[in-house]
């Protein structure tokens, strides 16, 4: 199966009373501001028509960007290795997915700033990650370093 284009987020809902017997479920960065319950985090990986792929659930203190090499290679197992462009937010940019991104192909080529949006507080972060400590865009102006 091949895909231009697939949406990946994570979400998480919340439990009322203790989740003993659930396991993933843990107090972690709640979405809903209900810090007080435990919950778990849903990855769903869509098609742009909003068709959705595969989800999986991960611990409710699972931070979204260590979700992606995870989810990326359950893709690969399920539907086998094929040109995709992830698109996700803000959330799961790192150093460590760009380079496993790449490493996948994932990236584009002749334009990798084109990543969306960048880490909060460093609006030039990912560019600089996609293109590997390049110059950015807002740097494009200017005389070159020395």
């Amino acid at each position: 199966m091949r895909f231009e284009f697939l949406l990946y987020d994570v979400t998480s809902t919340f439990f009322e009373g203790q989740a003993a017997r659930n396991d993933p479920a843990q107090r972690g960065y709640s979405r809903d501001q209900r810090s007080d319950c435990k919950q778990v985090c849903i990855g769903l990986v869509c098609t742009p028509e909003g068709l959705p792929l595969s989800f999986e659930v991960f611990p409710g203190n699972r931070a979204d960007v260590t979700t992606v090499e995870e989810i990326v290679t359950a893709m690969e197992t399920k539907f086998g290795t094929a040109e995709r462009i992830w698109v996700m937010d803000r959330g799961m940019v790192s150093e460590a997915n760009i380079a496993f991104l790449r490493a996948q192909g994932a990236l584009p080529r002749r334009h990798p700033e084109e990543l969306a949006a960048p880490p909060r507080g460093d609006p030039a972060g990912a560019i600089r990650l996609a293109r590997g400590a390049g110059r950015t865009r807002s740097e494009a102006g200017r005389a070159p370093r020395r």
